[in-house]
């Protein structure tokens, strides 16, 4: 396509609706005019029955259309093409197009490749690729890793543990991580390379991601820096596509893979010549997919690519192995992402009825209700899933629907669509005969599933697959196939060949929970069969192993659907038998998820006393806890998300018995822990003890039921309840009222009543603004849920009200309600609300049109808001005007555009900036033709200020407003016998840029360079800097040479500005020599300027004449052209540092003025060591003593930039004499220099005097003199000056202490740490709260040599005083410093269990795995350690069981083996265990 055109005299464009509507058509007629190819249309539909749009408008406008749709008959045929033909011949000479050079037939091969990734804007569904969606709709959120730790955990993937983190939410497992949007993701990079990792799992998107950017980048939405943006499947890198008979480049790589059609020779040599690999971005998508199975003939090419200076690659965590500076995650969806697919999905349903509506509403509400299930709705493929069955079984008719019956509903619509595929009989088929039918594939998928979990992997390698099918004696070529067909297990292809069979290959499971459910499936099954024993121990053994978390839940799940009681009493008497949890937290965690999985099951074994023991726990934490304890507790969270256990009576008994307990704190607690519970049985009696407590004494009493009230939204609505919070709203605590207001609003239309909203719109004249804040906010969150019809009425008459509060608070709520509240009545009220005689009134209605932006634009709103420009108050004017530049095309209305156009002539001057400001802000959309035109007009007019503010306008507009009449007029304008209109004119041709760059608008500006108003000289430098290398005549050079001594400062440096603008596009050499003969020129200012320009335009300039022209002027009778002759030359740094050069500079050190002497020690300094003489370090030095303390300022950084050849006794002798200097500035750069020469500095006499100068009046001089010594090192590790960095700790300022505690670290890091310790430990016990807080801060940074027995035992003593700051810090400070066991084997036991035996609940061990810790203590040795291992694994929730003699501990991965031979010790850990859970009342 982009060929025919780029090398087309005429495009002939046949039209019709449909074709005006396709992705085609935009593009070729959108090419065909940017390459000034003559366009006819060609109208095949009657245009009586079609309308243009408006972009198609925009293009074919002023062409004249061919109609075809008057030739009817086939005979007609014949007749319209000679018509046409004639058309061409005669009407088309003056728009012929010659094919264009080889550069623009470079640009249509990049054209199509745009076309191609625009047209390829479908994203294909993961489970049902028959349907798509538009790429537009993507969801693809990305966070910044930033750390190694976090990377390191995701590469664990294949090693999964811990199933709790696949299941959890976006927010939870990504909430800690930087987001960033995919358009910013290039400003990661730091410098020219821009290079990306970008990580993601199976699944997740990362292919969509690669083909969202190349569209988004096709359609000019990202990164147009970029030539040509290749993405590159690197899958693809196969012999098969690449044989091994020849070598391949990057530039064949894009040609074989981004273009989707072979190229001829001829196009195949053009796009070689015209490649520009730096101007490249290379998409490289799947490097987990290529890696360890690159063909060897293509490992060179795989290296250019890695080696391309701008490229995003994408890759599965786990199976990176390269290092990248810039690394990103795409992640799951979000909880918003969520609720949009739902939409989405069940909109792109066909034929939709009102019951998929209703189906798509009870979705959102039943995940919201269900947190586990919530949580896996986080990754696409479930979601869509979710959605999938949802579409086809209502799920929330089953009574007790938990995470597994959704799971059995999902596999079972999979095998019945699978089966749909071969007979459409299969959907009336039994769910028994489904599984008949499925039988041989389900089998296998469990039996796989089971292994696969018990190998410990997600990546089910072809060993373990092929085992399996021979176990299951599946048909690898018949039955296999099918399996694949289901969806739930996927291969990828990671062989160097292509064409890897099927059974050769990697696979996986969709999601691990789909592997985690039908490994429940095969233990159920196994149960039941010869493997029964088998089975059992399996359980028995791996119950507590947090690996198996989901299974069991599962297993639980699974054996209550089958209601057969033998199966329930097996596996719980397994769950329940031995051995047991000796900690407890485990245990009670598993039967928890075990029970809610079993959802309405009441034959569990001791199914009353379980949950009478959780009932007794809960109400323990609610009385012992703080609410941080709860909220962090880990059984408490495994609670909050079993629904049913928290709805069974025995729980809610116990909570309403704790709500009637009379003590304050109790009621608190309990509150806190309900807020977070989803509760659904004896709701009257619970939402009424509830609703009680919004009269509470106690403000956090009040404000937590509001808390609980919110989270039960409309089930806790009753008229008592709503009635109570409404009263709320005048509550004396502002966090109380917030929290009615969002209750109210979660309550929806069930609090949409008129009494309520009508108290609402009472509390909007409050006197308290924070109750009018909340008031309004509860009726925008009513508005957002419920029928808003009433919640309108209401506020469209306290619209009227007399009290100006209710009027503004009315006008706030709904603009924050926005388009939902835009009906006519309120339209119209705003519009009236304009010429209200408050000031107040009119703004807030302004501001809630704009909210209502979309549905306001009517023309009887326009005609308001273009009165309203005419206003005599500027705010009102200012809204209007923002209104109308937001309304865009809808604003840019013939009526509305003349009225702007006549206000230009409004005597108030702030109305014709407010006209001119909608006019530019209107931008494209006003660009019209007939605005131009209008426009046009208003020069021609006499009114000098409508004529200027035209100017004006069009110039704003740009290239866009640069038509031949347009700039005529322009030109007669620069003749106005007005000087600000003249200036005016300059400033729009200058904004028209190139398009206006024609001689006869270059000549009329160099007259304007002779005007007679600075201001018109002033603009017409500038205009003529904007169009750049087109003016850059020796003629126009000349002039602005000349406008150099301009009596003007300001077009001085405009003409300056104008000069360096050309002289970027094109410092020619007529340029450099003019400014090299002004040098002599009688004007000093020319002169200044002249030097100033040669710095400027710095090294490309940096000729031999040049320079020693430059060094010539450094003995100018003008100090200033001295001045800045110094400054141009220091700008040519080292290629101006020649020794004449560096002698007169050294001359002019001694200069009479400062100036020069500054200037002249600056450029040397930039010359660098080139210019480190002996002589140059003399004179420098002498520097030192200058008496204005600028160049003493400057000598001292010049010093310091000369490098080694500087760093003399003599050099460093003087600068510490400069540290006593009167002048603070001096003293700070001295400190900034010595830093930089570092340790050759380090002296006794430079420490002492940087140790005094750390207790220097000036904060910046404390400061960099703290930093000169961190340089210094170790050598800096004195008694002395630690001692004065010690004192710098008690600092006023807290910068100086912060870099003091930096001191001490680096310090105690690279020195003898003993001395620098000792005085910290001395620091920890001072008077000073300050000192003893960065003392202790600066120990925790020290790391691993700080880690003595006295520190330690000296923190603790600090915790033992109390909980304060202090506390926090100590604590925070023992945990950095106890990160290894090697550190802790050197420290005294006792220390360890004293921390352990505070009352405290926070485990400082947390930064060693409980592995590493037995390895090295292990039970059976010290008592105290025994004691510590006991305590960190309750605090953790690890499980201990004891099997004889031998004891495992389970943890977060494998469980852990301790064989314990001695009695009495096996002993000593049960009792400790023992003592323990009945603290906790951790019952068994």
């Amino acid at each position: 396509m982009a060929e025919g055109i780029d090398n087309a005299a005429i495009f002939c464009c046949f039209l019709t609706p449909e074709y005006e509507q396709s992705l085609e058509c935009h593009t070729e007629l959108k090419y065909a005019k940017q390459k000034s190819v003559k366009i006819i249309p060609c109208i095949i539909t009657d245009l009586n029955l079609w309308k243009y749009s408006e972009w198609l408008t925009s293009i074919i406008r002023n062409l004249e259309p061919v109609p075809f749709y008057v030739f009817q008959d086939i005979s007609d045929i014949s007749d319209a093409i000679d018509w046409l033909l004639y058309y061409m011949k005669n009407d088309a000479s003056s728009y012929i197009n010659l094919p264009s050079s080889i550069a623009s037939k470079s640009n249509y091969l990049f054209e199509i490749i745009k076309y191609e990734y625009q047209r390829n804007n479908r994203i294909e569904r993961l489970i049902n690729p028959a349907q798509s969606f538009s790429i537009e709709q993507s969801y693809i959120n990305l966070v910044i890793v930033n750390t190694k730790d976090q990377l390191e955990k995701e590469k664990q993937m294949d090693k999964i543990q811990h199933s709790d983190a696949i299941m959890g939410t976006y927010e939870d497992i990504y909430g800690v991580k930087t987001t960033i949007e995919i358009k910013d993701i290039l400003t990661s990079c730091k410098g020219d390379k821009k290079q990306i990792v970008v990580f993601g799992r199976a699944g997740i998107g990362k292919s969509t991601f690669c083909r969202y950017i190349a569209y988004q980048w096709a359609k000019g939405s990202y990164w147009q820096e970029y030539e040509l943006v290749a993405l590159i499947p690197l899958r693809r890198l196969t012999t098969n596509r690449y044989p091994s008979s020849k070598e391949y480049t990057l530039v064949d790589l894009v040609i074989k893979e981004v273009f989707s059609f072979e190229l001829s020779n001829n196009e195949e040599q053009i796009f070689k010549e015209q490649f520009d690999a730096k101007k490249t971005l290379w998409i490289l998508d799947g490097y987990d997919e290529i890696i360890g199975n690159i063909p060897p003939h293509l490992e060179c090419l795989f290296g250019k690519l890695l080696n391309t200076p701008h490229h995003i690659l994408t890759s599965r965590p786990y199976l990176n192995t390269l290092s990248y500076a810039v690394q990103m995650e795409i992640t799951g969806f979000t909880d918003k992402n969520i609720t949009e697919y739902i939409h989405q999905f069940f909109e792109l349903i066909e034929e939709k009825s009102e019951n998929d509506i209703i189906k798509k509403n009870a979705l959102l509400k039943f995940l919201r209700s269900k947190q586990s299930i919530w949580g896996i709705a986080h990754i696409p493929v479930n979601l869509e899933l979710i959605c999938s069955v949802w579409s086809n079984q209502d799920l929330s008719e089953i009574r007790h629907l938990t995470i597994t019956t959704l799971y059995t509903a999902m596999t079972e619509w999979l095998c019945r669509r699978h089966l749909m595929l071969q007979s459409s009989k299969i959907q009336i088929l039994s769910k028994k005969k489904l599984y008949e039918n499925c039988h041989k594939e389900i089998t296998f998928l469990e039996t796989l599933a089971f292994h696969a979990m018990k190998n410990n992997t997600i990546i089910i390698q072809p060993r373990l697959l092929n085992k399996i099918i021979e176990e299951t004696q599946i048909d690898s070529e018949e039955d296999y196939p099918k399996i694949l067909k289901i969806g739930l297990l996927k291969s990828f292809d990671k062989g160097s060949t292509g064409n890897q069979l099927e059974l050769e290959k990697d696979h996986y499971f969709i999601h691990l929970s789909f592997q985690e459910y039908f490994a429940a499936r095969y233990l159920i099954h196994a149960l039941n069969d010869s493997k029964s024993e088998e089975a059992k121990v399996f359980i028995n053994h791996q119950k507590y192993n947090q690996r198996y978390a989901l299974v069991f839940q599962f297993i639980s799940g699974l054996i209550s659907e089958t209601h057969s009681q033998p199966k329930v009493e097996m596996f719980w008497n397994i769950i329940l038998g031995e051995p047991l949890d000796m900690v407890g937290i485990r245990h009670m965690q598993l039967v928890i998820s075990c029970l809610d999985a079993a959802s309405g099951i009441t034959t569990i074994p001791s199914h009353s006393e379980l949950l009478k023991r959780i009932a007794n726990y809960i109400q323990h934490c609610i009385l012992q806890s703080s609410e941080y304890e709860i909220n962090s507790n880990q059984i408490m969270q495994h609670f909050k998300a079993a629904e049913s256990v928290i709805n069974n009576d025995i729980l809610l008994e116990m909570f309403i018995s704790l709500l009637k307990h009379g003590d304050t704190n109790i009621n608190r607690q309990t509150l806190v822990v309900l807020r977070h519970l989803n509760i659904s049985n004896q709701l009257d009696t619970i939402r009424t003890l509830i609703a009680n407590y919004l009269s509470h004494q106690d403000p956090t009493v009040r404000k937590c039921a509001c808390e609980v009230l919110r989270k039960m939204g409309e089930k806790a609505a009753t008229n008592e309840v709503i009635g109570k919070l409404v009263s709320a709203l005048r509550d004396h605590d502002y966090t109380v009222r917030q929290n009615a207001y969002e209750a109210l609003g979660k309550m929806g239309e069930k609090a949409a009543t008129h009494e309520v909203i009508g108290k609402l719109v009472s509390a909007l004249r409050d006197h308290d603004f924070t109750v009018r804040q909340s008031a309004c906010g509860a009726l925008v969150n009513i508005g957002k849920k419920a029928v808003i019809n009433e919640v309108i009425k209401q506020l469209v008459s306290a619209l009227g009200d007399q009290n100006q509060k209710v009027r503004e608070s009315a006008y706030k709520t709904l603009a924050k309600m926005g388009e939902k509240a835009a009906t006519n009545e309120v339209i119209n009220q705003l519009v009236t609300a304009l010429e209200d005689q408050d000031y107040k009134v009119r703004q807030n209605a302004c501001e809630t049109l704009d909210k209502m932006r979309n549905k306001v634009a009517t023309n009887e709103v326009i005609n308001k808001l273009v009165s309203a420009l005419v206003h005599q108050d500027d705010s009102v004017r200012q809204i209007a005007c923002v209104l109308l530049s937001d309304m865009g095309e809808k604003a840019a209305t013939n009526e509305v555009i003349n009225q702007l156009v006549s206000l230009l002539a409004n005597q108030d001057c702030r109305v014709r900036e407010r006209a001119c400001a909608v006019l530019c802000k209107l931008g494209g959309n006003a660009a019209t033709d007939k605005v131009i035109t209008r426009l046009l007009s208003a020069l021609e007019g006499q009114n000098v200020s409508v004529t200027w503010n035209a100017c004006l306008v069009l110039g704003d507009m740009g290239e866009k407003a640069a038509k031949n009449a347009v700039i005529k007029q322009l030109l007669i304008v620069l003749e106005h016998q007005n000087c600000m209109v003249r200036g005016c004119a300059c400033v729009a041709l200058g904004q028209m840029g190139e398009k206006a760059a024609t001689d006869e608008v270059v000549n009329k500006l160099l007259s304007a360079l002779r005007d007679p108003d600075d201001s018109v000289r002033r603009r017409a430098c500038i205009a003529l800097g904007k169009i750049g290398e087109k003016a850059a005549t020796n003629e126009i050079t000349n002039e602005l040479v000349s406008a150099l001594g301009d009596q003007g400062y300001m077009v001085r440096e405009s003409a300056r500005e104008a000069l360096v603008k050309m002289s970027e596009k094109a410092a020619t050499n007529e340029l450099i020599n003019k400014l090299i003969s002004v040098l002599q020129d009688q004007n000093q200012k020319v002169r200044e300027i002249a030097c100033v320009l040669l710095g400027d335009m710095g090294e490309k300039v940096a000729t031999d004449e040049v320079i020693n022209q430059l060094v010539s002027a450094l003995e100018d009778q003008g100090y200033m052209v001295r001045r800045r002759a110094c400054e141009a030359l220091g700008k040519m740094g080292e290629k101006a540092a020649k020794n004449e050069v560096i002698h007169q500079l050294v001359v002019a050190l001694t200069d009479n003025e400062y100036w020069v002497r500054r200037s002249a020690c600056e450029a040397l300094g930039k010359m660098g060591e080139k210019a480190a003489t002996n002589e140059v370090i003399d004179k420098l030095i002498s520097g030192l003593r200058d008496h204005d303390y600028t160049v003493r300022q400057n000598a001292c950084e010049a010093l310091g930039k000369m490098g080694e050849k500087a760093v003399t006794n003599e050099v460093i002798d003087k600068l510490v004499s400069a540290l006593g200097d009167q002048n603070c500035f001096v003293r700070q750069r001295v400190c900034i220099v010595l830093g930089r020469m570092g340790k050759k500095a380090a002296t006794d006499e430079v420490i002492n005097r940087l140790s005094i100068a750390r207790e220097d009046e000036n904060y910046l001089v404390r400061q960099n003199a703290r930093e000169a010594l961190v340089k210094m090192g170790e050598k800096a590790a004195t008694n002395e000056v630690i001692d004065k960095l010690i004192s710098a700790l008690r600092d006023d300022d807290y910068r100086v202490r912060q870099n003091a505690c930096e001191a001490l670290v680096n310090i105690g890091e690279k020195a003898a740490a003993n001395e620098v310790i000792d005085k910290l430990i001395s620091g920890l016990r001072d008077h000073d709260y300050t000192v003893r807080q960065n003392a202790c801060e600066a120990l925790g940074k020290m790391g691993e040599k700080a880690a003595t027995n006295e520190v330690i035992s000296t923190l603790l003593e600090i915790m033992k005083n109390g909980k304060d700051n202090y506390y926090n810090i100590a604590l925070r400070t023992i945990c950095n410093l106890l990160r290894r066991t090697s550190i802790l084997e050197r420290l005294d036991s006792k220390l360890i269990l004293e921390w352990y035996k505070l009352e405290t609940d926070y485990d400082v061990l947390v930064g060693i795995s409980l592995e590493e810790l037995i390895k090295s203590f292990g039970f059976e040795g010290d008592s105290n350690w025994r004691f510590v291992l006991m305590r960190c694994a309750f605090l953790r929730g690890a499980a201990l069981i004891e099997c004889g003699n031998e004891f495992l501990l389970y943890d977060k991965k494998e469980p852990i083996s301790s064989v314990i031979n001695d009695c009495e010790t096996r002993e000593d850990l049960k009792k400790n265990c023992r003592t323990e859970r009945e603290r906790l009342h951790l019952a068994l």
